[in-house]
């Protein structure tokens, strides 16, 4: 699932909020252009947005089994249970 980067709404939020892409309204949120990332930066940025989304993926599978998870626990935490359902 891609995501894009928007201009925050609300206090706390920083510079700008992640949204998947298709959750994108127009006149309702306002993409953020920050600098052109360098390919490194890029790079980063897509590995960090990857590793979020198979992080909620992970989260996902492990509901729907109805097995309990800390909210903050790790990758590797949350694989090693779904992979002891098996």
């Amino acid at each position: 699932m891609k995501t894009i980067q928007v201009k925050a709404w609300g206090k706390g939020q920083g510079d700008f909020v992640l949204i998947n892409e298709e959750d994108f309204v127009e006149g309702e949120h306002e993409l953020y252009v920050a600098k052109k990332l360098t390919a490194k930066e890029q790079k980063a940025f897509d590995a960090a947005n990857e590793a979020a989304a198979k992080l909620e993926a992970t989260k996902a599978a492990l509901t729907e089994k109805g097995i309990a998870f800390e909210v903050d626990a790790s990758q590797e935490d949350l694989q090693a249970l779904l992979d002891a359902e098996v």
